[in-house]
């Protein structure tokens, strides 16, 4: 319950709309019953903001003796039906559609990549201009065919970061033209530039495998994920 009032605090700053508790999780809409022209914008923001003061929290957590949280935030942009949802004898108030389930989807995804925020191409595009952000993957979830590109929003903290980042996004793109070993060079720098960074592992583990086992023509980069 004190996660839950820090975290719906800095969600209804940004002008959101707590939907449910679902366990330990909470799921939040922007855009309904109010829409206002950044929602993008405001639950990328909330979302910086809930891990910034997750950091916080831990702390106090960790002075009294108390077990410490990590948690996913996955965010995505898209046409929903919103309304009173339910039976006669019980409804309640939510959100359904394609668009809810990959921002479900995506949070998931937030364990395998070792990242706290993942948000889909349909965010970025709407982020993009005022947030900065890195392109993780190109991934097929669970159930879907077609494939989406998701990306990373961060926060600059240090050059090193910066450098960090920009050396990833250059590696993605050497990746994708199939230019495995310059590819490898950026990863492992970036991952000493990001300390250990998770999401530049998984490219050194894939660009070691493409350099001994060459893909197909067709390989088109995406990866397929086998779980939610």
């Amino acid at each position: 319950n004190t996660y839950f009032n820090i975290m719906v605090g800095i969600i209804i700053e940004h002008k959101g709309t707590i939907d449910k508790f679902i366990g330990d999780a909470i799921m939040a809409i922007y855009g309904a019953p109010v829409k206002y022209d950044d929602d993008p914008l405001q639950a990328v923001y909330t979302a910086l903001e809930m891990i910034g003061a997750l950091g916080d929290f831990n702390k106090k957590q960790a002075r009294m003796g108390r077990p410490t949280f990590r948690i996913g935030v996955g965010l995505n942009t898209g046409e929903v039906i919103v309304g009173n949802i339910g039976s006669n004898q019980k409804l309640d108030y939510t959100c359904i559609g394609d668009a809810v389930n990959l921002a479900s989807r995506l949070e998931g995804l937030t364990k395998m990549y070792g990242v706290p925020i993942i948000i889909s191409e349909y965010t970025n595009t709407f982020t993009r201009d005022s947030i900065p952000s890195r392109e993780i993957d190109a991934v097929r979830v669970k159930g879907k065919i077609q494939p989406v590109k998701i990306y990373q929003p961060y926060k600059i903290s240090s050059e090193n970061q910066k450098k960090g980042y920009a050396q990833f996004n250059e590696g993605i793109q050497y990746y994708r033209e199939k230019k495995f070993e310059e590819a490898l060079d950026l990863f492992s720098s970036c991952k000493k530039l990001l300390q250990g960074d998770t999401p530049s592992s998984i490219y050194i583990d894939r660009c070691k495998e493409l350099i001994t086992h060459p893909p197909a023509e067709d390989w088109d980069g995406v990866y397929t994920a086998k779980t939610k």
